[in-house]
């Protein structure tokens, strides 16, 4: 496996203590993160809209108040469902970088555009503010995850041409997915771009390694087990 592109997904809520679901607390979280860092991985990925904007809060406390900035690489989301201005995404963001406790985020991204949610997105010039982020200091790559049509995903690309990379979701292996995640590769590559795909299979983690294309590919990492299988030698 290679290190540079497996990603810590902080999706799911750590707990207090171990429950009966076999979820992380807060400890194992820890426990987590160190092996995962120890390991010589070091992407990790946040957002605001998962599990009640705790995300970052667990990524600020796991991994921001216990390592060094420069040991990881930190990503985060802008969701379309949580702001209905430019002021109140400027809020949201503020409330992000609290949470995690960081001056910048190394990666950060548009959450779920697709041909509905890009109306509001582009309404409110959303790529004009994340790139003024980056300008400010607050970003060092921006982009913006996908689960639209290749039509779209072209056009974005054309009239965005600043983005540094497209994230999306794949779901499992079958050839439907697989499909869809090659055209999204190629119209990436097309525009010299890279990939981040998510899944929850670790089978489809492995398999999204050995393209070039991409960047990262981000688990959802919610067990210690799950860890260990991903991170094994």
């Amino acid at each position: 496996m290679e290190d540079t592109k497996l990603g810590f997904g902080m999706m799911n809520q750590p707990r207090m203590n171990v429950a009966d679901d076999g979820s992380a607390g807060l400890k194992e979280m820890n426990e987590m993160v160190d092996l995962f860092l120890k390991k010589g991985f070091t992407y990790f990925d946040a957002s605001y809209v998962y599990y009640g904007q705790q995300s970052e809060k667990t990524a600020g406390e796991c991994l921001v108040k216990r390592h060094p900035r420069e040991w990881f690489t930190l990503a985060s989301k802008l969701h379309y469902a949580y702001f209905n201005t430019a002021e109140e995404a400027d809020t949201v963001f503020e409330e992000q970088r609290r949470n995690a406790g960081v001056e910048r985020f190394d990666y950060y991204m548009l959450h779920d555009i697709d041909e509905k949610s890009i109306v509001k997105y582009e309404r409110l010039k959303c790529f004009d503010w994340l790139t003024a982020k980056k300008k400010q200091g607050q970003i060092k790559y921006m982009g913006f995850s996908f689960k639209g049509d290749i039509p779209l995903l072209e056009r974005l690309l054309n009239e965005h041409a600043q983005m540094h990379f497209v994230q999306i979701n794949m779901k499992n292996k079958t050839r439907e997915s697989m499909d869809a995640a090659m055209d999204v590769f190629e119209c990436a590559a097309k525009h010299g771009i890279g990939v981040i795909v998510t899944s929850e299979d670790p089978e489809v983690i492995r398999y999204c390694m050995g393209f070039p294309e991409v960047y990262y590919t981000v688990a959802g990492i919610e067990s210690m087990k799950l860890l260990k299988e991903l991170t094994a030698d």
